[in-house]
């Protein structure tokens, strides 16, 4: 004689790990059975026994419950959210892709609306700016003067590129200034050297340099009386 069946809504525990489920359906021709197991709350996972299989794995608690059925009202919930998060992930990540990111300053506003705005340029690139201007500075006024050059005013971690222009030459385009070298004038002295960097904050990139030498102070330096030795 086979095992009987257990009737449809009773509560069952099964003996792996105490999960409380109840009998859903049997088959009695067949001599099958299905239970359903609790996945997340309101959800059930269905799983089918023959009577020597629910024998060996579950018991019965004695409670009879009313049939499963499953509550598709917390899974509609859960593909509301999930969907809702793309669609946000989607939005933020057409945001980010014109916006762009500046591990320096992570700013709010995107290259379209900056573009010709210097003073928003350097606040949201100007850090990475000053790095990539600095890097090709000291080939760029080896190249303009055929004496030696120093860089003056220079303090330990400061940029050698202070300053912007308030000029944007090109949209995203951020020119920074540095008043910090001097080059030699071949005649012992030394004379400051301006040079203007133009940085593509869209490339990441230093697209050109400039410059002009303050002659006019070395001059005016030259014409200044000396002090007769007392």
């Amino acid at each position: 004689m086979g095992t009987a069946l257990p009737v449809v809504g009773a509560q069952v525990r099964r003996k792996s790990d105490g999960t409380l489920g109840e009998v859903y359906a049997i088959d009695s021709s067949h001599n099958l059975l299905s239970v359903c197991w609790p996945t997340v709350p309101g959800a059930f996972n269905r799983q089918y026994y023959s009577a020597e299989q629910f024998s060996r794995s579950c018991e019965l608690t004695g409670t009879l419950v009313g049939p499963a059925h499953e509550t598709y009202t917390a899974l509609g919930l859960i593909t509301a959210l999930v969907v809702v998060f793309i669609v946000v992930a989607l939005v933020h990540g057409s945001h980010t892709i014109s916006i762009g990111y500046d591990p320096y300053h992570p700013g709010s506003q995107g290259p379209a609306r900056i573009g010709r705005n210097a003073q928003a340029l350097n606040e949201r690139f100007g850090v990475a700016a000053a790095s990539a201007c600095a890097g090709g500075a000291d080939e760029y006024i080896g190249s303009v003067t055929a004496h030696r050059f120093h860089w003056i005013n220079t303090v330990q971690l400061a940029p050698r590129f202070d300053r912007f222009s308030p000029t944007v030459s090109a949209p995203g385009v951020l020119t920074l200034v540095s008043d910090k070298a001097a080059v030699s004038d071949g005649k012992g002295s030394y004379v400051p050297i301006t040079v203007n960097c133009n940085y593509d904050t869209d490339s990441n990139e230093v697209l050109s340099y400039s410059s002009s030498i303050d002659y006019e102070k070395q001059s005016r330096a030259e014409m200044e009386p000396t002090q007769p030795p007392e």
